[in-house]
């Protein structure tokens, strides 16, 4: 199987679990029954665990943290917004995750978050550009490259900075050819309303 294949499959993977999931909640939140039971741990990693309070930027230039939505489920997925693969998959996937939710009375219920990899060049000016370029109306959070690393570690995702692919692309906001890339590990992360994560597909 190709690359491309790969990225494909996982990207069906993950919007066809994400739907499972929050329907879950939704189902949850509808009946009271309080945390809705996680995936099949042979579609991810399942567990119970509290979340590090590290400081995030928001997109807005707040000081938040994933402990600022404490009392909602949140789908976080780690992204870029220079990313040239999978991160415009995944917003993708969100968007149609979001308007399910939304359209089952839910919205105020779950919290949709991306944050970012790449704090060197995702500055909260630069994802408030992407959220109105690309239609991203939930959370995008940044944070110094200090923060990010304790999140992204404690996740278990995998982050490297790469030299950009030649002749290199240009940066859908200046129009300026692109320097570098930043390979992570692809996938979603579900924390449940007390700050615990859940599930992880990583």
């Amino acid at each position: 199987m190709t690359r491309k294949a790969n990225r494909c499959s996982h990207i069906k993977a993950l919007i066809g679990l994400g739907l499972l999931v929050v329907s879950a909640i939704a189902l949850s939140a509808c009946s009271g029954s309080g945390a809705p039971p996680p995936p099949s741990a042979s579609q991810g990693i399942v567990q119970d665990r509290a979340i590090p309070d590290v400081p995030l930027i928001s997109s807005s230039g707040k000081p938040t943290s994933i402990a600022a939505y404490r009392g909602k489920y949140i789908v976080m997925a780690p992204f870029l917004s220079l990313c040239q693969d999978e991160c415009p998959l995944i917003t993708g996937a969100f968007i149609a995750l979001q308007r399910d939710v939304r359209a089952a009375g839910f919205g105020g219920e779950v919290v949709f978050m991306e944050i970012t990899v790449d704090p060197g060049r995702d500055s909260p000016a630069r994802l408030a550009a992407y959220s109105k370029e690309f239609g991203a109306d939930w959370v995008m959070d940044t944070g110094t490259p200090a923060n990010l690393d304790t999140l992204w570690r404690f996740f278990g995702i995998s982050v490297q900075k790469v030299p950009e692919e030649q002749p290199p692309k240009l940066d859908w906001w200046t129009g300026t050819p692109l320097t570098y890339d930043v390979n992570h590990t692809d996938g979603y992360l579900l924390i449940d309303r007390s700050g615990h994560e859940r599930f992880s597909d990583s």
